[in-house]
């Protein structure tokens, strides 16, 4: 065995040395990711407590905030869609419009298989939707109700109907001495019509005719008569739709 010379000793242990020297810094890197994780781990603790915080703190609305976004709800709908009768629903981003021609007790509804009704509801909606699309609704809650022109052109055609058909009382006008008058169009043995009254797209009535489950000649009557004497009424809110009498 040869020996080993002096030169290639200090070779050796120059190497050792940066070896050892090697994986000391290994070590200490390894250790630094783990001080960022806690690091890490401490933020996001406390910004979870931060969430937290601002959760328990949601704002609640006054009565006047409320009524005033209803009114202005209400000033927008009759400035740009003044027809739009129905309900106002707020969404998450956006706001729902849901159309409703006229309240219950008119007895006349639009009538479910007519073609042009369809049309000028979902139009309605989406004029209404349009016309929301720039406003908060912060302090609504789970609708509003709009009442607009559909509704009163819907109590004028009532109104109108009941005048032809339901007996005139002239002793009101004109003495206790006066006696009942029949309306122009009473019809004898006519008993809880139902019809339908067809709008022109300019808002005149276009046609009254007998709905298909009612038959009856004294309907057939009634309804000719009902297009004759509402011949000059307007309502314009109501272009293009049909009304139908709803049952009693």
């Amino acid at each position: 065995m040869r020996p080993t010379n002096s030169k290639t000793m200090q070779f050796l242990a120059l190497a050792a040395a940066l070896a050892l020297a090697l994986l000391a810094a290994a070590c200490g890197d390894e250790a630094e990711p783990n001080d960022d994780m806690d690091a890490s781990t401490d933020t996001d603790t406390d910004t979870d407590t931060d969430t937290d915080t601002d959760t328990d703190t949601d704002y609640v609305c006054t009565q006047e905030e409320i009524d005033a976004q209803n009114a202005a709800i209400q000033a927008a709908l009759a400035e740009a869609v003044p027809c739009f009768t129905g309900g106002i629903v707020p969404m998450v981003a956006a706001v729902q419009a849901y159309f409703m021609a006229a309240p219950d007790e008119t007895s006349l509804v639009l009538c479910e298989d007519f073609i042009g009704n369809s049309t000028a509801e979902e139009l309605l909606e989406e004029s209404a939707v349009l016309a929301l699309a720039d406003m908060e609704f912060l302090c609504i809650g789970n609708s509003t109700d709009v009442s607009g022109g559909t509704a009163v052109d819907i109590a004028a055609l009532r109104e109108a109907i009941d005048a032809v058909t339901e007996p005139i009382d002239p002793a009101a006008d004109a003495g206790a001495d006066a006696g009942p008058a029949d309306a122009p169009c009473t019809v004898e043995g006519l008993d809880d019509p139902l019809f339908v009254v067809a709008i022109a797209a300019d808002g005149g009535i276009s046609d009254v005719i007998p709905a298909d489950e009612d038959t009856s000649a004294e309907t057939a009557e009634y309804a000719t008569c009902l297009a004759e004497q509402l011949a000059d009424l307007g309502l314009p809110c109501l272009a293009t739709m049909g009304i139908c009498s709803a049952y009693p």
